[in-house]
């Protein structure tokens, strides 16, 4: 099962109406990078994590996806810790620093200002990376289309969007056959090569997963025109929604979590990292 792939249940979050879910996601999503303190944002993250549980969702697909991420994360908070800051205003980490006045690097250095706005980024791409694949594995793609279209964005886009959403576990898929095929071939690059070895092995892979989009893309938009894609503005739908109470309550609760979040982060100014270095 991959990350986007809907799971089944009966969940609260599987029964929430769509449009609050995609009413969060963006919430949410703002709140996430208007905090600015790390203690906020993984208390989000905790949030978000018990929320994932609640539904029953899988793991697997998502600490797999994971695991690429935060080693690119890792990268970035290294990048931060170096040049992050100015030179009179930094706090070096044991007195580690490159002398005054050594023109480009001479803020170079690890600082705890640049690891800690690192780890900051690295826990706000967690939430994010919680966040959204909830909101699709708890909503079916008809669903989520119908709510969209609810909320007034027209069809065409929700339309996109969805197809977009339905296209990436068909190229993942892909990705493994393909895969499969240059094994037969004997190329074993991608299981046992270097980094350098995999990289350069990348065109083999991406151009005929490629080749096969544009061939899909086009017998989709055969397809579509045989149907009169956008014909009528007006469209009706087999299934139907419907705001319960439940479901004003929770939207009433998404709010509230937002303005208590952004709350707390500008009432509570200083961050552990601080406290050890002022």
């Amino acid at each position: 099962m991959g990350i986007i792939d809907y799971q089944r249940g009966d969940s609260y979050l599987h029964r929430l109406d769509p449009r609050i879910k995609l009413v969060a996601l963006v919430l949410l999503s703002v709140v996430v990078f208007i905090l600015s303190n790390i203690i906020v944002v993984a208390a989000l993250t905790v949030i978000l994590i018990i929320l994932w549980n609640s539904a029953h969702l899988s793991w697997t697909a998502l600490l797999k996806f994971g695991k690429v991420v935060m080693s690119i994360m890792a990268f970035i908070v290294v990048l931060q810790m170096l040049f992050y800051g100015a030179p009179a205003t930094s706090h070096y980490m044991f007195g580690l620093r490159v002398p005054p006045n050594s023109g480009f690097f001479s803020n170079f250095g690890p600082k705890w200002e640049g690891f800690e706005f690192g780890i900051l980024l690295t826990v706000r791409f967690m939430c994010l990376m919680i966040l959204m694949p909830m909101v699709i594995k708890t909503t079916p793609v008809h669903i989520f289309a119908l709510g969209m279209v609810k909320l007034g964005l027209p069809y065409r886009v929700a339309y996109m969007t969805t197809t977009a959403l339905n296209m990436i576990p068909t190229f993942q898929e892909e990705t493994g056959v393909i895969i499969d095929a240059q094994k037969m071939r004997g190329m074993t690059v991608f299981e046992e090569g270097k980094t350098m070895e995999k990289m350069k092995a990348y065109p083999a892979l991406v151009v005929p997963l490629i080749i096969g989009a544009m061939r899909r893309a086009q017998q989709m938009a055969v397809a579509m025109d045989t149907r009169a894609f956008g014909f009528k503005k007006a469209r009706t739908y087999i299934d139907n929604i419907s705001m319960k109470r439940s479901d004003w309550a929770s939207l009433v609760g998404i709010f509230l979590m937002g303005g208590v979040l952004i709350a707390c982060n500008y009432l509570l100014p200083r961050t552990i990292l601080q406290f050890f270095v002022s």
